[in-house]
């Protein structure tokens, strides 16, 4: 495994909560809100897909079929809660990969 494999994923990491953290002061949007910031996180889903194990091409998968049911959504309150939760779990599938991941003592000794 390359030693540049754990950055990057601790990069996509810092990407993720600040997503998160910017929609979460984001109230009241309406659907076409909601919609932009699903095109967020599906364009963060896609290089995390790009950059990690098999979660990033589920979760990748995920957001885009959420992307497409909130196009057709006519509840922004239902849209933004289930926005919230998919960042939820990528954020949850992503700091599990990051604690999986094995490093070789000789490669932590030279970073």
């Amino acid at each position: 495994m390359p030693s540049y494999r754990l950055d990057t994923l601790i990069k996509l990491e810092t990407k993720l909560s600040a997503l998160r953290a910017h929609y979460a002061l984001c109230p009241d949007l309406e659907v076409k809100d909601v919609l932009e910031w699903a095109g967020f996180f599906l364009k963060w889903s896609q290089e995390a897909m790009e950059n990690s194990g098999d979660w990033g091409k589920k979760n990748f998968l995920a957001a885009d079929r959420l992307a497409i049911d909130i196009a057709k959504s006519k509840s922004a309150s239902n849209s933004a809660v289930a926005l919230a939760v998919a960042m939820a779990d990528a954020a949850k599938g992503l700091e599990a990969e990051i604690m999986t991941f094995s490093m070789p003592v000789a490669e932590l000794r030279r970073v």
